[in-house]
């Protein structure tokens, strides 16, 4: 496994260690080290596509450019791309769900009704 030598180990491991009841192997923080330094950079990138959107918003009203990436821009990244990600994860409901028969049924109809049998009328097996 390949080092990318832009992360301090040591700060890693404590963070890892504070979660994890385990030894924790050289080769698993150098993994994470490596995904951390892949993620800034993902971040990076496009925290500065929104900065320069913003900078061109500014000129547009008149204002001077920022010369300095701030905190909004690199916020406004991470918003998206969780957000962006728990819509993958936890998938959408379409607005009307099919039933088996093949017609729609409204999202909004309650198909969770109570039996209506007693308990004479049912089936002991």
């Amino acid at each position: 496994m390949k080092r990318k030598n832009k992360l301090p180990l040591q700060p890693i491991r404590n963070i890892m260690k504070e979660n994890c009841p385990y030894h924790i192997r050289e080769d698993a923080i150098i993994e994470l080290e490596n995904i951390l330094v892949d993620i800034i950079i993902r971040i990076s990138i496009e925290a500065v596509k929104k900065f320069d959107n913003l900078n061109k918003l500014r000129e547009k009203q008149g204002l001077r450019r920022l010369k300095r990436l701030n905190e909004w821009a690199v916020f406004l990244t991470i918003k998206n791309i969780i957000k962006s990600r728990k819509n993958i994860d936890m998938g959408l409901q379409p607005e009307e769900i099919v039933n088996p028969g093949g017609k729609n049924m409204s999202a909004n109809k309650n198909t969770a009704e109570p039996d209506k049998t007693t308990n004479d009328q049912r089936e002991m097996v």
